[in-house]
């Protein structure tokens, strides 16, 4: 009998650890956070129809020419290293969230939130490029031809509700030898 406490013994000492690690590694690979799929990995170059008045007063920054999707931790992006230097002590950033539609609850039933004015479908991407005055968002939407398309706005004391709306699209693109970095 004191042989099999021995054993049991052991077995918890090393088992402990070993679920300290497998458990925590288990939850992040069932994790259902947005992924930015592999076949919208690459460059694109940036096209707005036009920069409205009320984006230059709110010092949005000019938007890069090229941004490079990529999978690396779920999605990012890297734009030029040019573009966020030019801001000076890295100003500039830029940013990409994934959007999953919300869910809620309505008469005991899960159900996608669909409200009224929405869209985008589910899995678009939300860009945004800020600098040293209000952020431009870029809610896009992926296309047939591989290209991401959608409306870019700016909240801020000059553009009241997010308004105007501006199209943008992201084109496929060749990276070329543009020098992409990440922001910090």
């Amino acid at each position: 009998m004191a042989a099999g406490a021995v054993y049991d013994a052991r077995m918890t000492h090393i088992a402990r650890p070993l679920l300290i690690f497998v458990i925590p590694l288990a939850l992040s690979a069932c994790s259902i956070a947005p992924q930015l799929t592999p076949s919208a990995a690459g460059c694109y170059a940036v096209q707005m129809d036009s920069v409205p008045e009320a984006f230059r007063k709110a010092l949005v920054p000019p938007l890069p020419a090229l941004v490079r999707l990529d999978t690396a931790f779920g999605g990012q992006v890297q734009v030029p290293a040019e573009w966020l230097e030019a801001g000076g002590d890295r100003v500039r950033y830029a940013s990409l969230a994934l959007q999953r539609p919300s869910r809620e609850i309505l008469e005991g039933q899960v159900v996608i939130a669909r409200h009224p004015g929405d869209l985008f479908p589910p899995d678009s991407l939300a860009l945004v490029f800020g600098g040293p005055g209000g952020p431009l968002t870029a809610l896009l939407a992926a296309q047939p031809s591989g290209d991401w398309q959608g409306l870019a706005f700016v909240v801020s004391s000059f553009t009241q509700h997010g308004q105007p709306l501006v199209p943008m699209q992201l084109r496929r693109a060749e990276c070329g030898s543009t020098r992409l970095a990440i922001s910090r």
